[in-house]
């Protein structure tokens, strides 16, 4: 009888257990559902938006890019910030800044073949301050 009781006990135990597994695995596979579908709209809406971008942009730019993409591994931008190409981390030299800062031409990093563009930094406070503009508060 005893054996019974116990065995019944731990029956009861573990479908308590598997009830609250089950509710956490459903809650879980709610959660992703809702990402897969919000990256599913979001993937949309990229698509939309280069099909509008793509006509503008001539043809050689558009071959160098996904050639540039295909070989590099999805990745065909560099940005240069603090004098360097982010990706190789190769300093650029400072000619080439002066003309990735002109922006008149697409420029190939020298080392890993990607094309560069200019990244400003975001301005701090301090260098708005230093530069004499007034903060408002």
């Amino acid at each position: 009888m005893l054996a019974a009781d116990e065995i019944e006990k731990e029956i009861r135990e573990a479908n308590q257990r598997f009830n609250r597994d089950r509710e956490k695995f459903e809650k879980e596979k709610e959660l992703i559902h809702q990402k897969k579908c919000e990256l599913e709209e979001k993937i949309k809406r990229t698509q939309k938006e280069r099909e509008e971008i793509v006509p503008r942009i001539p043809p050689e730019q558009l071959s160098l890019y996904e050639r540039i993409f295909r070989k590099m591994g999805g990745i065909a931008l560099s940005p240069v910030t603090d004098d360097f190409c982010s990706m190789c981390h190769m300093r650029i030299r400072p000619q080439v800044l002066n003309e990735l800062k002109e922006a008149k031409k697409l420029i190939i990093c020298e080392a890993c073949g990607r094309i560069l563009y200019w990244k400003q930094k975001p301005e701090t406070e301090e260098a708005k301050e230093a530069a004499g503009e007034v903060k408002i508060l």
